[in-house]
């Protein structure tokens, strides 16, 4: 147990830290406003996964990453 979790900005950079990552490097998806703010003040790019709309926000990530996540098949 860390002591630590969302919003809190240390809980994103001790992620960060883990794997290596710059803030600019991450995509952070969330469906909790208040999580993804945080995230973003540290330049992490943010999407927001709507109940409902989750092949929008896989959309939104397979064009930030320059590549196709899904076949075609699968269905959410």
């Amino acid at each position: 147990m860390l002591g630590m979790r969302k919003p809190h900005p240390e809980i994103f950079l001790h992620a960060l830290e883990k794997i290596g990552c710059k803030p600019e490097e991450a995509v952070f998806l969330d469906d909790i406003g208040s999580n993804l703010k945080a995230a973003a003040k540290l330049g992490i790019r943010c999407i927001r996964v709507r109940i409902g709309k989750e092949n929008e926000a896989i959309a939104e990530l397979e064009k930030i990453m320059g590549m196709k996540l899904r076949d075609g098949k699968a269905r959410l």
